[in-house]
Order: structure tokens, then C-alpha cells, then sequence
């Protein structure tokens, strides 16, 4: 499964109030429709906590079309998690 947003990327990585620079994860659930449209999404995880990680990861994909997932040559609504890696 595949996403691209319609409009350029530009990345958001959160401001942790430090000046240190932090990588960071943040495990995202969505939910894709049969035509590739996000219906849902909500974090799952994210590492470190309260750094607003999960929160940047959700705003990359805002917007984003899928490629759906299919079963017997159909294109079907499907749940997929991923994780979304930050890196200074």
C-alpha cells in the first residue's frame, strides 16, 4: 500500500522545546476505503511519548490517497498499520 499526498511533501517534524534533535516513531492504524480514500486514522504507538510525533506523522498523511488492498482481483476496504520514522 502506497500513499502520496496531493500536494508536495513537506515533512513536519515536531517542535520538542528542546534544541536537541530527536528521531523518533510513531505507529499510525488507517483505514482505506475500496477506492483508496482514507477514511480513518488514529496513532498507536509513538516513541518518545509526548513529543508529538504521532500527531506530526497523522498531519504527513492528512490527505493522502492509497493504493487499495484487493482479495479475488477486487479492490477492498482494508486496516493497515505502518510505522513513520523521523530522522534530524
Amino acid at each position: 500500500m502506497l500513499a502520496r499526498t496531493q500536494n508536495s511533501p513537506e515533512y513536519i517534524i515536531p517542535d520538542t522545546g528542546t534544541t536537541v534533535q530527536l528521531t523518533g516513531v510513531a505507529e499510525l492504524a488507517f483505514n482505506v476505503d475500496a477506492a483508496g480514500n482514507l477514511k480513518s486514522m488514529q496513532v498507536v504507538s509513538e516513541e518518545p511519548p509526548f513529543l508529538g510525533f504521532g500527531q506530526a506523522a497523522m498531519s504527513d498523511f492528512n490527505g493522502a490517497k492509497f493504493i487499495p488492498a484487493f482479495r479475488n482481483g477486487q479492490p477492498v476496504e482494508s486496516k493497515v498499520t505502518i510505522p513513520v520514522y523521523f530522522k534530524p
